[in-house]
């Protein structure tokens, strides 16, 4: 349990290091940079099938459907939504629905386990860190939300951006909690092979939507944009370093730690994102901004206590499972 805490906490720190990479290409819509991104993630998977031949042959055909569904929700639909609600809504409506992942992964994961007579924890127990993991979001994102109240917004706008934004959450709920059920059903499965057979699904989806949308797209003038070598630099390091390398330590994880715990930690995504975010802006933390970090630090560290007591075998009785 304590690697696949390292893992995670690792996962989220290079997850959350590729947040301001939008800053170093401004010109670009964060569509075509999710785009980018399942392209460069898709090409990298190919060199995993000649190293893991014989774990990709392994894989059933239901197992195809997995990656199929995984890599449409995961890496196409949900980076999708997610940035028509920064569009539509603003960041920091977009960030707090963001913010809903990890506390309804851990709630829908714990209610499963104790259905399934799983080691589980108390919902009462799990109030407290929560609470302050949902504080900790509206804290961090006060002052975007405080210009968001002067900014001229139609409410169409926003509703939209509000829909996108929920959605995000939905499908990005799904795919914590189903790609961990497949890594926790399949023990022994390589990380990277599994990762990387969602990449190589994703790929000619991504080859056929980008160039359409640049195509369609009259401010994008040709298919790499206005600053070709720096937008291909700077999606190649958040590919390689910000994608793929997390995404098999995201597996490792999923693999040895329960669901509803990794739900939890992957809160630490947006502490991890936040903090970049002002080392490249060269900006000191405003107290709303740190009270919030305060209390995700703290809601995290509450939530390991609880689940360390959990890790001891606390089984869900006999009447607990209808």
């Amino acid at each position: 349990m304590k690697m696949g805490i390292v893992y995670t906490l690792l996962t989220c720190f290079l997850w959350g290091v590729s947040f301001p990479a939008a800053l170093f290409v401004p010109e670009y819509s964060g569509i075509y940079l999710g785009l980018a991104r399942a392209v460069l993630i898709g090409l990298l998977s190919v060199g995993s099938v000649f190293a893991s031949f014989k774990a990709f042959k392994a894989l059933k055909h239901r197992d195809w459907h997995w990656a199929i569904f995984l890599a449409l929700v995961g890496q196409i639909i949900q980076p999708v939504c997610f940035f028509l609600s920064v569009m539509y809504a603003g960041v920091a409506v977009a960030s707090i629905c963001y913010g809903g992942c990890p506390v309804l992964v851990a709630i829908i994961a714990n209610l499963r386990d104790r259905r399934n007579g799983k080691p589980y924890v108390r919902m009462t127990s799990l109030i407290v860190p929560l609470t302050l993991i949902v504080l900790g979001f509206v804290f961090s994102n006060y002052t975007e939300f405080a210009e968001l109240a002067h900014a001229e917004r139609s409410q169409t706008d926003f509703f939209l951006g509000l829909v996108f934004g929920l959605s995000s959450t939905a499908l990005f709920t799904a795919y914590t909690i189903c790609n961990a059920d497949w890594m926790l059903a399949h023990k022994k499965a390589d990380p990277t092979m599994w990762f990387s057979a969602q990449c190589l699904v994703a790929l000619p989806i991504a080859l056929t939507i980008y160039p359409l949308c640049a195509s369609l797209d009259p401010g994008m003038p040709g298919l790499l944009g206005a600053a070709p070598l720096r937008f291909v630099f700077v999606m190649l390091v958040v590919s390689v370093l910000c994608s793929f390398v997390p995404g098999i330590l995201y597996n490792m994880a999923a693999a040895r730690i329960p669901t509803s715990l990794l739900g939890q930690l992957l809160v630490m995504e947006t502490v991890f994102g936040i903090i970049a975010g002002q080392v490249v802006m060269l900006e000191v933390p405003s107290l709303p901004l740190t009270a919030g970090i305060v209390m995700f630090l703290f809601g995290v560290t509450y939530a390991l206590n609880v689940f360390a007591h959990m890790e001891k075998g606390v089984k869900a009785p006999a009447s607990d499972k209808k």
